[in-house]
């Protein structure tokens, strides 16, 4: 497909853009007793589409890759416990053909992972949350090779309810990295903590302090993909710190508002270099803003939702672009979802969708910038039972 954008003051059609997906999904749920159930799922994802390149740079590329998931879970429930098991297998192709750059690629990508997650209730204030995961990933492309990577993770957490208006909860993740034979240096871990109070129990009224820090490390994609992998790449770190505030207001109608800040160090980001995409690190970052969430409904025939989220962005890395915004970060987006209920079987559903200019890439003496977007989308759906 093809559609119109702006470039250079001027109009100009973006082709390549057509996108072709087939996937079927199947799951099953087996109730062994009313404390026991076992579940097996699977997916199958096949993809086509055109790589339309830069808006400076066109290109005729083509995309195709496949997905196969599988799994199976058994769960577990006790009156003060619940028990899960569950294991994973997936399974990717990715080729890649652009017949300009004379690249021809394909990446096989396999993924097994095993999860063991356990809940407690100590008392009526007192609940705790533990996970221990393993997980062996491998990337294979026409390129190169990655190292079999190992990760074992484990997770816990407490949520403690000092009154019937004042909630706490605390939380860790580590991590442990082993590439072929041997452990890497870097851990990847996590912190956070949340308070939340109560202020008003018939709307619903609450306020909330969250605050998290993380350290993670480059993935196989982004340090072994070709073209493009950084094998150079470092961890990025990062911490946030969030204030919410939400309510009822009348008719049931919800509101919630949150102010947002993240400072980011050696932060991941992909960027366009030359003829393709590569991962980089950006030395500093900063990202604040405010979210808005409004929620209503009218008489079981009309609901919808209005998300509004105002960001401002900061990049701080060595060169010329430094203390501009993010890529692809915009300042504005807004999206609007209505649902109108002509039946009991048919609905119609709208959404609204509008983002901001982005930056798409730095440049002197102006940046690439990308225009706004504003998409309206509108379909009717119908349920019926087939069995039953």
């Amino acid at each position: 497909g093809g559609f119109p954008v702006k470039w250079n003051s001027s109009l100009i059609k973006r082709k390549n853009n057509d996108f072709l997906q087939y996937y079927s999904m199947i799951q099953t749920d087996c109730l062994k007793s009313d404390q026991t159930s076992f579940s097996v799922f699977s997916l199958f994802s096949w993809q086509d589409r055109g790589n339309p390149g830069q808006i400076w740079s066109a290109s005729n590329a083509r995309k195709d890759d496949n997905l196969w998931l599988i799994g199976a879970s058994l769960n577990h429930l006790r009156s003060t416990d619940q028990f899960k098991i569950q294991w994973t297998i997936k399974s990717s192709r990715d080729h890649y053909v652009d017949d300009i750059y004379a690249i021809d690629d394909t990446h096989d990508l396999l993924s097994l992972s095993l999860l063991f997650a356990w809940k407690k209730e100590f008392s009526p204030r007192l609940k705790m949350t533990n996970s221990f995961s393993s997980s062996l990933d491998t990337l294979n492309s026409s390129r190169n090779c990655s190292p079999i990577q190992v990760t074992t993770s484990l997770n816990n957490g407490f949520t403690y309810n000092v009154s019937d208006k004042t909630v706490l909860s605390i939380g860790s993740s580590i991590s442990m990295i082993r590439h072929g034979n041997l452990f890497t240096d870097e851990k990847p871990h996590s912190l956070y903590g949340s308070y939340s109070y109560l202020i008003h129990k018939k709307t619903h009224t609450l306020f909330g302090v969250t605050g998290i820090e993380t350290n993670r490390i480059p993935t196989l994609n982004e340090k072994y993909w070709s073209p493009g992998g950084n094998p150079d790449l470092i961890p990025e770190k990062l911490m946030g710190l969030s204030c919410y505030f939400s309510t009822e207001t009348f008719f049931k109608q919800k509101v919630s508002l949150e102010f947002y800040l993240k400072q980011g160090k050696n932060l991941i980001q992909w960027t366009p270099i030359a003829t393709y995409w590569q991962p980089v690190n950006i030395k500093s970052t900063r990202r604040l803003g405010i979210k808005l969430h409004i929620t209503y409904s009218l008489r079981n025939l009309l609901s919808g939702s209005l998300s509004m989220n105002i960001a401002n962005s900061s990049a701080y890395n060595i060169g010329y672009h430094s203390g501009k915004a993010l890529l692809y970060a915009p300042g504005f987006i807004i999206t609007h979802n209505v649902m109108f209920k002509l039946s009991d079987q048919i609905t119609l559903n709208g959404q609204s969708h509008y983002m901001s200019p982005i930056i798409s890439r730095y440049d002197w003496p102006e940046d690439i910038v990308l225009s706004s977007i504003l998409n309206h989308d509108i379909h009717i759906s119908e349920e019926s039972i087939v069995f039953g």
